[in-house]
């Protein structure tokens, strides 16, 4: 009896030792998504700010067209579908943006690798485009399907972006490209790329990249890299990094495919 009581109790703390160690690692997590949107804030606000400022602009011209008193219908309705187009953008970046930074439970489904491109790629243009950075998406022609939480996914995927826009910053803007592309590797799992035309990863540097702490920025924590990898590693992924054959660096990561039949089973 007092070997099984013994045994409960080791079980009962072992599994309460691995609950404290999931809820730090989701922190942790949300704690990188929080900075990430910290390094993106000028970008962010400026994405914002045109859409506003165009409503500004039509709803004073509304205003002048009354006051003149000699306007049609018409030109009101078409000034009021912008105003509504341009709120409708704002409202886009801003419901990506409390999407992203919002403390949850994490949650796995069934996605479309390409759509986690496709719905990160708003946050990203704000970002690369404030530092003319181009972003280009190479989908795969069917898109393959993975079990993922497409938050943390996202997450990756934009730190990734983010990292490649910071190394690109002492580049010609005609240089400053990054690929975002998703495909079917020879093992039958989905691979992710993001590639830039920086001065890639110094190979001194290249071993300890994924390192927590690690990293080459003015002030930065070096937890981008590190968080990521653990993500990966916790959807039975991996993420590694090679040199660009055009120059600058590529990042990989991995989540394994699921099959149209067995997603419709689950």
């Amino acid at each position: 009896m007092l070997r099984q009581v013994g045994t409960l109790h080791d079980i009962t703390d072992r599994r309460r030792a691995e609950d404290e160690a999931r809820q730090m690692q989701d922190r942790i997590t949300h704690f990188g998504r929080i900075s990430t949107m910290g390094e993106m804030a000028a970008g962010i606000a400026h994405e914002v700010n045109q859409p506003l400022t165009a409503i500004a602009t039509y709803a004073q011209a509304c205003q002048r067209l009354i006051g003149t008193g000699e306007f049609s219908a018409d030109e009101i309705a078409e000034a009021l579908a912008h105003i509504g187009a341009q709120a409708l953008r704002a409202g886009e970046v801003i419901r990506r943006l409390r999407t992203f930074v919002k403390n949850r439970e994490v949650r796995r489904e069934l996605i479309e690798a390409n759509r986690l491109l496709e719905d990160v790629l708003t946050l990203a243009q704000t970002d690369a485009r404030h530092n003319g950075v181009h972003i280009s998406l190479e989908a795969a022609p069917r898109s393959p399907l993975v079990q993922a939480d497409a938050v943390q996914i996202q997450q990756v995927i934009l730190n990734l972006v983010r990292n490649s826009i910071d190394a690109m910053q002492g580049v010609p803007e005609s240089r400053r490209q990054i690929v975002l592309r998703t495909h079917v590797d020879v093992e039958g799992d989905v691979e992710f790329m993001v590639a830039d035309r920086g001065p890639g990863v110094d190979p001194s540097a290249a071993a300890d990249v994924f390192n927590p702490f690690f990293t080459t920025k003015p002030g930065g924590m070096g937890l981008g890299l590190s968080i990521s990898r653990s993500i990966i590693r916790a959807h039975g992924g991996k993420l590694w990094c090679t040199a660009n054959p055009g120059g600058g660096a590529r990042f990989f990561f991995t989540l394994p495919a699921i099959t149209a039949s067995a997603g419709s089973s689950q």
